[in-house]
């Protein structure tokens, strides 16, 4: 079966259209109608699951045949790293891990950015910078721990970037 774009499943519905010839004919009518005003209602384009890095690099080693190392995960459930970060997303149920695997394949998907910080210096002094070599940046912290103690050693507040 070929996948139907979502114009192509209101003209699909439209054509099904009966005469109201009788009562059941009326009531397919409301079905129908029914069914269209749904189509409508659905995105042009399927959203594309944004996921952590450590999903993205499961899902490309195991992509080419997904239905089958998702099931064999799953099977060998009890050997697997209990501790391991994918462990963790495949075991929570909030976050519908079969559900995006499978969006992932069928809509791509985007890696899901690491949260950065910066420190702004209170003495209108700008930011607290590195130097390497002849460049000069922004100090860009990896942890919010480590951006709020440079803060309180430097008089300065924590921004996310």
């Amino acid at each position: 079966m070929s996948e139907l774009s979502k114009e192509e499943l209101i003209e699909a519905l439209k054509v099904n259209e009966r005469n109201c010839s009788d009562s059941w004919d009326r009531g397919y009518n409301v079905a129908t109608e029914n069914a269209i005003v749904l189509a409508k209602q659905l995105p042009d384009t399927p959203s594309k699951p944004v996921v952590p890095k450590y999903v993205a690099d499961w899902f490309e080693k195991n992509k080419n045949d997904l239905e089958f190392n998702i099931w064999s995960y799953i099977d060998d459930w009890n050997r697997q790293d209990g501790d391991s970060d994918f462990f963790k997303f495949m075991d929570g149920g909030e976050n519908h891990s079969i559900e995006t695997l499978i969006k992932m394949k069928l809509c791509s998907y985007e890696v899901e950015q690491p949260k950065r910080w910066v420190v702004k210096l209170n003495n209108d002094e700008g930011y607290i910078f590195d130097i390497t070599r002849s460049w000069t940046y922004k100090k860009v912290f990896e942890t919010k721990n480590e951006a709020d103690a440079w803060a309180e050693l430097h008089d300065g507040t924590v921004e996310e970037v």
